[in-house]
């Protein structure tokens, strides 16, 4: 499938797209809420700024994909492929990406406040300037990734940090 037919289908109303092959497409700056791409191939597409809010991208492979700057806030995305992938700058907010790899992701200034994060692999990512606000890095690999300047107020790994005085 290319670019033009999914389009077309999601303006008709369509929005299950489950195991679609979209390898390479460019679908920058397009509105694609609530879209379900369960199983999808978007290996090397670009979403750069696209708004893919609430979106199933369940076991979807996105590795060397563009989502620079990409709205994929409540995004559901548990076990999907963004090795490679270039999230900087890309709103990821209450999304669930339990078991994900990003291995070697370009987690640049990206917002992760309040996402499940549960067994990611983070292997060599980079989250200069990443917002992690209130996420647990439980069961993720943490080797190699940068963290530096990365905002990590309420990050916790094991267990949440008790807030009352003991």
């Amino acid at each position: 499938m290319d670019a033009e037919e999914l389009l077309e289908k999601y303006a008709a109303g369509q929005r299950k797209f489950h195991s679609a092959n979209l390898q390479g497409v460019d679908l920058t700056s397009k509105d694609l809420s609530e879209i379900d791409l369960y199983k999808g191939n978007l290996n090397g597409a670009d979403l750069s700024e696209a708004t893919l809010t609430k979106a199933n991208l369940w076991e979807a492979s996105l590795s060397r994909a563009s989502l620079r700057c990409t709205n994929l806030m409540w995004m559901q995305g548990g076990s999907i492929n963004l090795s490679w992938a270039d999230l900087s700058g890309s709103d990821l907010s209450y999304a669930n990406l339990k078991a994900a790899n990003l291995t070697k992701a370009d987690l640049t200034k990206a917002n992760f406040t309040q996402v499940e994060l549960t067994g990611v692999n983070f292997q060599g990512a980079n989250l200069h300037k990443a917002i992690l606000r209130g996420v647990s890095l439980e069961k993720c690999n943490l080797s190699g990734m940068n963290l530096a300047e990365a905002n990590l107020v309420g990050v916790y790994r094991d267990k949440p940090i008790s807030k009352t005085p003991v």
